[in-house]
């Protein structure tokens, strides 16, 4: 979704001081501040990506606001996570944990059959049957993902949900920290005005 980029833009129009710091998400290479991407799995690969996480960190301090987009906010498993978010909640006035994807209490939600009338994961009370879905839920509901989600659910200041599904798996345990926050859109007057130009005939929405 690009959310954090999104985001950082409107927030420095306004006037903030801000840093994202990302791993791009893959193939979309979103744009960031500080790049934390890795290069590869191999052990070279994993100690440069060590040493350069280690580094980056000594950095992230003094922040009034920090936002992690999912408990697993580095290309590590989760068990190496821990530290890292530690670090993040000594080094920083508060922490902000992002709801925008895949993760323990939205695996729950789904499994439920209850929650949703159709999601990922169900059909009405029927869940559906997928290899990608086993993984899923042995890493967020039964795995280290999953405990390291809960953790720093209870831990940090608010949950940001970024779409409806997402606020609802969290609203029954977190209501008290929890706020509904629409992902941000980067669109500018010439964009919008460009769009609306080039599009003949009624515009349909999914």
């Amino acid at each position: 979704s690009n959310v954090h980029h999104n985001l950082s833009v409107g927030l420095k129009q306004l006037g903030h001081d801000v840093t994202v710091a990302s791993d791009g998400d893959g193939w979309k290479n979103y744009e960031r501040d500080i790049d934390l991407k890795r290069k590869g799995t191999g052990k070279l690969s994993t100690l440069r990506y060590l040493f350069e996480v280690h580094r980056r960190f000594a950095q992230f301090k003094d922040y009034d606001v920090v936002q992690i987009i999912n408990p697993v906010f580095l290309s590590l498993k989760a068990e190496r996570m821990w530290y890292y978010y530690r670090k993040l909640r000594q080094n920083n006035r508060s922490v902000f944990m992002g709801a925008f994807g895949m993760d323990h209490y939205y695996v729950k939600a789904c499994l439920d059959t209850s929650t949703f009338r159709y999601s990922d994961f169900n059909l009405g009370e029927e869940i559906r049957q997928s290899t990608d879905n086993d993984i899923w839920i042995a890493d967020w509901l039964k795995g280290e993902k999953g405990r390291l989600n809960q953790y720093v659910a209870k831990d940090c200041d608010g949950i940001i949900a970024g779409l409806y599904e997402y606020y609802v798996s969290y609203a029954k345990e977190f209501s008290d920290k929890l706020i509904y926050v629409p992902f941000p859109i980067e669109c500018s007057k010439e964009e919008q005005k460009n769009i609306l130009h080039n599009i003949e005939g009624p515009i349909r929405f999914f």
